[in-house]
């Protein structure tokens, strides 16, 4: 859930913020602390473009540094669920009619600024044949 991030140190002052697994998210902050803040918020909204155009979400690479942006849960299940979904060539469409819910109810569940209850994600991901393992580190 912990996608590396590069911080670079702006001659002009401030930080700027790339991925190198999401090269569409792209921030900049006064410090590395509000750089890092918004750098989350420009992945989700990368993330975004991935859900629109129903496109497989990188997955993070591994990092030895400590500059990474944790993804929070109920989002990182959503990029799962929609990898799944792209991976099996499942439409909305067809989710909704296989957990039996209108296809609108499939466009909450996939918006990523939308709060979807955990059982909600995991009958649709058992719906595609998987299951969500859950550990604390």
């Amino acid at each position: 859930m912990n996608y590396p991030v590069i911080l670079t140190e702006e001659k002009e002052g401030g930080f700027s913020a790339s991925f190198p697994d999401i090269p569409e998210a792209f921030a900049c902050g006064e410090t590395r602390e509000d750089t890092l803040e918004d750098a989350l918020d420009a992945l989700v909204t990368a993330f975004e473009f991935y859900f629109e155009d129903e496109q497989a979400i990188p997955l993070p690479s591994s990092t030895t540094s400590d500059d990474y942006v944790e993804v929070p849960a109920n989002t990182w299940l959503k990029v799962l669920l929609l990898n799944s979904m792209v991976e099996q060539s499942v439409k909305r469409s067809e989710l909704a009619r296989r957990i039996n819910v209108k296809k609108q109810n499939i466009k909450y569940m996939l918006d990523l600024r939308h709060e979807t209850k955990l059982s909600t994600i995991e009958q649709a991901v058992r719906a595609l044949g998987k299951r969500i393992q859950i550990s604390l580190a």
